[in-house]
């Protein structure tokens, strides 16, 4: 039995389908990272800023 869609190319793979999910599959690495960085950073500015005020609040 055919359905018609053998000679629309829907029968098999998908062309390309392979190489995109490998794609998706590295940029989710590193937006994992791009995670980790973010809130290192996140941390480092906040206790920046905490010293900052820590010292004004030490000035005469």
């Amino acid at each position: 039995m055919t359905t018609g869609l053998e000679s629309l190319g829907c029968i098999g793979e998908i062309p390309g389908y392979a190489t995109h999910m490998d794609e998706v599959v590295k940029a989710a690495r590193y937006l994992k990272y791009d995670g980790y960085i973010g809130i290192a950073l996140t941390g480092t500015a906040s206790a920046m800023k905490v010293q900052e005020v820590c010292r004004a609040g030490l000035r005469p």
